[in-house]
Formats: C-alpha cells, structure tokens, sequence
C-alpha cells in the first residue's frame, strides 16, 4: 500500500480554509478546479480520489484557501487515498 494523497484542511476563525495538498498533480488539479467552482471540500476531495492513477506518479504540492461550512468549534481536519502498490508484475 503507499500513500497517493494527502491533505489538510484547517480552518481559522474567519470561516477561511486553508488546504494544504500534497499528490500528484491531476488530482491536485481536480481539487482545485472543483473548489474554484464553489464545490464543498468533501466533495473536491472524493472526485480527486476518484482519479487515482493506477500506477505510481510523481507527487506535487500546493496550497489553496477557501471557505466552506465548518462546524462550529471543528478542528483540523486530514485526508488521505492510500492505494495499492503497482506489482512488478503489471
């Protein structure tokens, strides 16, 4: 198994998210188009999980702010797709 992404998203007292997003960049790239269109972040990061490459791909980072509906009183908040190991074999 290996870990393909990881995310975390804080929220500050402002009602501002920042995300922090570490993976490869077609996934990073579909958070961030889903967040741009207003997108819950729940929602960004099930769609880019959805694009898990199959095989092992170089892993970029970036950092995006948002604001979205948090729970009073919520924490920070992790993600992560954790995928199987591309064989030798395939």
């Amino acid at each position: 198994m290996r870990v393909v992404f990881r995310g975390e998203h804080k929220p500050d007292r402002t009602g501002r998210i920042a995300h922090v997003l570490e993976g490869p960049a077609a996934m990073l790239h579909i958070f961030q188009t889903d967040l741009s269109a207003r997108a819950g972040f729940g929602a960004c990061v099930a769609r880019a999980a959805a694009r898990t490459p199959a095989t092992a791909a170089p892993a970029s980072t970036c950092s995006l702010d948002s604001t979205d509906r948090w729970p009073a009183g919520g924490e920070h908040l992790y993600s992560w797709v954790i995928a199987p190991r591309a064989s030798a074999t395939a």
